[in-house]
């Protein structure tokens, strides 16, 4: 018996980087990406249709930010995870986005090996 897939959407504005997180999660057999989202504005619009357990979400994007997307999203999704993405290691981001609703944050590094074992872990799937 094959265990449940972990639907996963991911908010990144940075085309290389979305297709680069895409291409990551997507590697995992438990995670299956179902939603890819340039901004803030389109998840939004999208959040409706949306049947995601993890969110993947970039804090600075343009126009609605990743916080203020949390903000909106969890009281109409209350069950979603939201996992924030960050290139900055700011306590106040941070803070914010908790408060806000996400379950955790991942600092964005090109050079970090560790970012998708920790977001897998996150995720509550282990390394394929």
């Amino acid at each position: 018996m094959s265990e449940r897939r972990v639907r996963t959407a991911v908010v990144e504005d940075d085309p290389l980087l979305r297709t680069l997180v895409e291409a990551g999660l997507g590697q995992h057999p438990r995670i299956a990406v179902i939603g890819v989202f340039p901004s803030g504005d389109r998840f939004l619009e999208e959040l409706p249709f949306l049947d995601a357990d993890v969110v993947v979400m970039d804090i600075n994007l343009p126009g609605t930010n990743g916080i203020e997307c949390v903000r909106r999203a969890k009281p109409q999704r209350p069950a979603m995870q939201f996992l924030m993405s960050t290139v900055f290691e700011n306590p106040a981001y941070i803070f914010d986005a908790l408060c806000a609703g996400a379950t955790g944050y991942l600092v964005k590094g090109a050079r970090s090996p560790t970012w998708r074992p920790r977001c897998w872990r996150s995720m509550g799937v282990d390394r394929p």
